[in-house]
């Protein structure tokens, strides 16, 4: 798993009203002001990877993506959709805030989410997180994850990456219809953060008390996929039982053989 993007020196500024005005709280309130950093200057978007977002709230891509989703239903965030050498690009931006506060408050009427706003003038923010790396995890739209990612890709990405595991041959039907269930709630970079895990896992790999070891099948059903990128099995190592000492047993002497008729006068 790569670092953490978040430095010692970054910094999110959080203004009294997006407390007090928008009443915002919690990894939205965190989303909300570092995209509201990117907001500053006319035609600026935040165009960074969901990795980014997921470790300044110290969450996943996937929560980070509902977070998003509903800071756009609330009408907070816009979202602009691209693609770019085939791939699906999204980026967002802060709805102008006096917009967003009257709003709230019951004043005038703003433009519905999803179209690009222009937002107020201001000085151009520094911004140490305006990448460009992992364009890739803005693949973030439902309905297009099974199209835009094949199931060989997955196999091939699971072969690549758990080097511990058995290598995966055939992908059999069932296989097949599982990923593609799969796809339609979790994106590429999902899967191979599943995959990085796995293979980081101790415990996934067997060092457990039943020396038991995930499978591929095992890993993309649904429940345990969650756990898994939800970090329940991270750095789990065997939590064996202590070993039992016998070492008493080394002074003692084999007993001897009764003679006949002795030890049976209790029957």
């Amino acid at each position: 798993m790569g670092d953490s993007k978040v430095t010692r020196e970054g910094f999110i500024a959080i203004q009294g009203w997006m407390v007090t005005d928008l009443q915002l709280k919690g990894n939205e309130l965190l989303i909300y002001a570092c995209i509201y950093g990117f907001s500053q200057a006319e035609d600026q978007t935040f165009s960074g990877s969901l990795q980014y977002l997921a470790d300044w709230t110290n969450s996943t891509r996937r929560g980070v993506l509902k977070n998003l989703q509903s800071l756009i239903e609330k009408g907070y965030l816009v979202k602009k959709e691209s693609t770019i050498k085939g791939v699906k690009v999204c980026e967002y931006r802060t709805v102008d805030s006096s917009l967003v506060v009257n709003k709230v408050h019951g004043g005038m009427e703003q433009s519905s989410p999803g179209v690009v706003n222009k937002v107020h003038g201001g000085g151009e923010q520094s911004s140490p997180n305006n990448i460009e790396d992992n364009i890739d995890e803005n693949i973030d739209d439902k309905k297009e994850r099974g199209k835009e990612t094949s199931a060989q890709q997955i196999v091939d990405l699971y072969n690549q990456i758990c080097r511990s595991y058995p290598k995966l041959r055939t992908l059999s039907s069932a296989r097949l219809k599982a990923i593609k269930a799969r796809l339609r709630k979790f994106s590429l970079n999902d899967f191979r953060e599943l995959f990085e895990k796995a293979e980081d896992s101790d415990f996934l790999k067997g060092s457990n008390n039943r020396n038991w070891s995930a499978t591929f099948d095992w890993l993309i059903k649904d429940q345990n996929m969650a756990k898994v990128l939800e970090g329940n099995y991270d750095g789990r190592k065997n939590r064996a039982s202590p070993k039992q000492d016998y070492s008493y047993l080394d002074n003692c002497r084999p007993a001897e053989p009764l003679k006949e008729g002795e030890g049976l006068d209790y029957f």
